[in-house]
């Protein structure tokens, strides 16, 4: 069992409502959305950032 499965049992089991849980999965899932779609946009200004570095870098080469 993972232990993000592991910690929504245990909470699921405190509070005794399916309902509980299910809003901390969901929280859960946005929570990671927004983390991957900011290391994405990172990523890409990163890329772009790059790129651009080696596009000066061969201008300065000729």
């Amino acid at each position: 069992m993972t232990p993000i499965l592991l910690f929504l049992e245990k909470y699921d089991n405190l509070s005794n409502t399916a309902t509980s849980s299910q809003n901390i999965a969901v929280n859960f899932q946005d929570t990671l959305r927004l983390k991957i779609r900011v290391l994405i946009k990172k990523l890409k200004i990163y890329r772009n950032y790059c790129w651009n570095i080696g596009n000066f870098c061969q201008m300065r080469r000729i």
